[in-house]
């Protein structure tokens, strides 16, 4: 798994970004800008993960 990871990061600049991600982005990114979006730290996300599979 590390080399492939390490083999991704060298290369991060050569892969192209989908355009549905382009989207999901930029709505996260108005939900953000609009109050309507938070930020949370990543022992909360991981806790609401996995809160939300019980």
């Amino acid at each position: 798994m590390g080399t492939f990871w390490d083999d991704l990061c060298r290369h991060a600049r050569d892969l192209a970004v989908p355009e549905w991600h382009r989207k999901i982005f930029a709505v996260r990114e108005a939900d953000l800008g609009a109050g309507q979006e938070a930020f949370v730290d990543w022992e909360t996300a991981k806790q609401q993960l996995r809160d939300s599979c019980k």
